[in-house]
């Protein structure tokens, strides 16, 4: 039976503005603080706490920020890529709030009879009819046609309707962006001849920078709008930065040597005016709210800036997503707040638990974050909770059950995808399109599932993808993760051979159409020139990117393989092999860091202890926020029984990811060693929370009852539940079953 719950005359009165910066990143802002360039953020971080926050896989926007919004990973909220299929038309459409099944912030809010304000979220499509909130859904601010006085917003994109004409006013048109306005992303034309700036006005990346800036300042003049309406809560979402990244990024000092020279003087400087463009619209933003408005900045994931940027995409849906990094920014000031400090250990998952618990209402048992309450200045209230909001009765305004959209409008937006190359360009056959469509929706969710440490269930999925689709090597190599964590060392190897055997092949027959194509002929590349030229843009882009496939598919990646191979023998024991294989993997900083960190793993299990520590330290040498190497370290200290630096590595890695049961169970050890039991009883509790089959967990607990609280019921009680551990481990192993 449906709960409800009393809570609103409790709930303290607080107004917060969450504002979402879409992959920004520390590493690219921290040079732009201590140069003055960001001195709204700046003042922002000396009034509050300030830390990383670690994001979840797949690092693909939609399914992030849901999360963020339900405090839930993606196979319990529902959203799961950039596209969908549309029941209506039987085409595909970019993905809608229709496919959430959980409840996000802003209902939970609107039940407790709370004001809210949603601005740009994604998705957010249609707009949900909050009775007491505004929604301007994430299709505000997409411009369509080249003429800014003939733009047409499509119906459910504002609740309430009373709002409309003002909103559409506000936007910004891409077209209606002056010169001025231009010159501030680009200083690097100044100086340049007529000639030069003709080419850089004909451009089309200039027409990417135009409607990031136009998007940007669309979803401003609604957040400057907004905030004279009465809200209790009020988030605002902004993509440009991620843009900025996908964009410009390649162009980012230090200039690289693949990098052409003209496009560096021109474009050099876009990823930083970015950021200095977002600083001084958050001024605009936190001058209007004022001092007692509770202000959360935050970003799903961050973006690499620095030498571990990919020089090249994987041609595959959602292949840009290598360029993000696996923390994001975090900033909290507001009364009640710490000032001028730093938070450990933060996730996406925690910033609707956090929500909840800032306004006084319980949080949700079934939610997969925690509360942040680092963040407060005194002891804070004490967390409450609901088994789970969906099952609270009240007026929370989600869309129902049966609720259809118009599939006008989706075809655009559908390109802009295609063209950034988070999906692929659909064809002609509405069929194939769908049916691959719902295939990446699948390959999500098992990598959903694979993070959030149900290995079953991902396999289950990519056992059934990578037979339909045999040339789709992502599948398979996310398989092996899988049979790796759950120990099925025989498929491992087996699928290890499969891989190779079908990748080579591929690659080969892919190679043989390339060289039939006849594509080094003259006269071959002017028939395919003027064929091209005929094309429509939709046409031209699909043509490009299924080319690029064709030559990407004919260089297979045969470090990535040799890694595959490596991975296999250390599964099985053959650890000498493997790290002979592993020595070989110095082709760059992905190959390079993948393989140290197993090569470390693999030398503690043979107790080679120096050489293992060696390989973690140059882990950290290239990538100083590597949460495996400083685990890695801790491993090697408690080891050699130097609990103390245990204790400070272990704590550094969960400072980056919280989420790490074997790090939570490493640190409960060195704390226990110390005599620390209480510290220790906490970090153990933690470890079986996140992996509840974990029966040394249970076990170290039982101890700590026995011989420090001498509470033999209690040391029974845990003793027990470690040998159940074990027994549905082993049922597990054996019969696949789904883990809890």
């Amino acid at each position: 039976m449906p709960e409800t719950v009393a809570t609103t005359e409790n709930t303290p009165s607080r107004r917060v503005l969450l504002i979402g910066w879409d992959a920004a990143d520390w590493k690219a802002i921290t040079p732009l603080l201590d140069g003055g360039k960001m001195p709204n953020l700046a003042k922002l971080i000396e009034g509050g706490v300030m830390g990383n926050l670690s994001t979840i896989q797949p690092v693909l926007s939609p399914m992030l920020w849901t999360s963020i919004a339900t405090g839930k990973r993606a196979y319990k909220h529902g959203i799961h890529g950039f596209s969908e299929p549309d029941p209506v038309s039987g085409k595909i459409r970019p993905v809608t709030n229709l496919s959430r099944k959980t409840k996000a912030v802003w209902n939970i809010l609107n039940q407790n009879s709370l004001n809210t304000v949603t601005i740009g979220w994604w998705p957010s499509n249609p707009a949900e009819e909050l009775s007491r909130g505004v929604m301007v859904s994430n299709d505000y601010q997409r411009s369509t046609g080249p003429n800014p006085k003939k733009w047409p917003m499509k119906d459910g994109t504002v609740h309430p309707k009373c709002l409309e004409k003002a909103l559409a006013d506000a936007r910004v048109h891409p077209a209606a962006l002056t010169e001025k306005e231009l010159r501030f992303f680009l200083p690097g034309i100044e100086g340049m001849s007529r000639e030069e700036l003709d080419r850089v006005e004909k451009d089309p990346r200039i027409q990417s920078l135009m409607k990031i800036i136009a998007d940007g300042l669309s979803i401003h003049s609604a957040a400057m709008l907004l905030t004279n309406a009465p809200f209790d809560f009020m988030a605002v979402y902004f993509d440009a930065i991620d843009h900025f990244g996908h964009a410009f990024m390649r162009y980012h000092p230090p200039k690289r040597d693949h990098v052409d020279e003209w496009d560096y003087r021109v474009f050099h400087h876009c990823l930083e005016a970015g950021y200095r463009f977002h600083d001084q619209m958050l001024g605009d933003l936190l001058e209007r709210v004022g001092e007692e408005v509770t202000v959360i900045l935050m970003s799903d994931h961050g973006f690499h800036p620095d030498h571990l940027r990919p020089i090249s995409i994987p041609k595959e849906p959602a292949g840009p997503a290598v360029e993000h990094r696996q923390f994001g920014i975090f900033v909290a000031r507001g009364p009640g707040l710490r000032r001028d400090e730093r938070l450990y250990g933060a996730s996406i998952l925690d910033i609707c638990p956090t929500l909840l618990h800032l306004f006084g209402l319980p949080v949700g048992a079934d939610m997969d974050g925690k509360v942040l309450l680092d963040i407060y200045e005194e002891e804070p209230p004490p967390v409450e909770s609901v088994p789970s909001w969906d099952q609270v009765e009240g007026d929370h305004g989600m869309h129902p059950p049966a609720r259809r959209i118009a599939p006008a409008d989706s075809q655009a937006a559908i390109a802009q995808l295609a063209a950034m190359g988070y999906i692929d360009e659909p064809g002609e056959d509405a069929g194939k399109a769908l049916e691959e469509t719902v295939r990446e929706l699948d390959y999500n969710l098992s990598n959903a599932y694979l993070d959030g440490g149900f290995y079953n269930e991902a396999a289950a999925i990519l056992e059934r993808l990578y037979q339909k689709w045999p040339k789709e090597h992502r599948f398979g190599f996310h398989l092996a993760t899988c049979y790796q964590k759950s120990k099925r060392t025989s498929d491992l190897r087996q699928l290890v051979k499969t891989i190779i055997e079908r990748r080579l092949r591929d690659a080969e027959d892919a190679a043989n159409e390339l060289k039939s194509l006849n594509l080094d002929d003259e006269a071959t590349q002017k028939a395919e020139a003027e064929k091209i030229e005929k094309m429509r843009p939709r046409e031209k882009l699909r043509f490009q990117m299924e080319r690029e496939k064709l030559v990407a598919r004919a260089r297979p990646n045969l470090y990535s393989l040799l890694y595959l191979e490596a991975y296999a023998d250390f599964s099985e024991g053959n650890h000498s092999e493997a790290l002979s294989r592993l020595e070989k993997l110095d082709s760059d900083y992905g190959a390079r860091l993948n393989a140290l960190l197993l090569s470390g793993e693999i030398l503690q299990r043979l107790r080679r202890w120096q050489e293992a520590e060696v390989s973690f330290r140059r882990v950290l040498e290239i990538d100083p926020e590597s949460p495996g190497a400083l685990f890695g370290l801790a491993r090697r200290s408690l080891a050699a029984k130097d609990y103390p630096a245990a204790v400070s590595y272990v704590r550094q890695s969960l400072g980056l990811t919280f989420f790490q049961p074997k790090a939570h169970y490493l640190h409960g050890m060195a704390l226990y060693r110390l005599g620390h039991a209480e510290e220790a009883e906490q970090a153990f509790l933690l470890c079986v929370t996140q992996a509840p089959l974990f029966a040394a967990a249970y076990r170290m607990l039982g101890e700590i009852y026995r011989h420090f609280k001498r509470d033999a019921v209690t040391s029974a009680h845990f003793l027990a539940e470690s040998k159940e551990a074990m027994r549905r481990r082993a049922e597990i192993r054996q019969n696949r079953t789904s883990a809890p």
